[in-house]
């Protein structure tokens, strides 16, 4: 039998926003930084013409789990990451 091996994952946060009254907070959903499986995607290659048409935010990325919107896209002025404004629906 195979012995199972733990691997610890790290990540940053980087608060930029919150807004606990309009439900809204400013936040990377890209970075330039390597992801979970050592990928890179650069911002400036992010091209958001088509989710910017229907603009949902999901929970895991499941489609039956719509839990707010995302009122802008933008890469930041450092082109560091994509940064995001998104509302939270109105619901616990």
């Amino acid at each position: 039998m195979e012995t199972l091996q733990t691997k610890f994952k790290q990540f940053k946060t980087i608060e930029k926003e919150v807004n606990e009254s309009d439900r809204t907070i400013v936040h990377y959903i890209s970075t330039s930084d390597k992801d979970r499986t050592n990928e890179v995607i650069d911002p400036s290659v992010i091209v958001d013409t088509n989710f910017k048409k229907n603009p949902v935010v999901l929970f895991s990325h499941n489609y039956d789990w719509v839990i707010g919107k995302s009122l802008w896209g933008k890469i930041d002025a450092t082109g560091y990451g994509y940064l995001s404004k998104t509302q939270f629906a109105n619901t616990p």
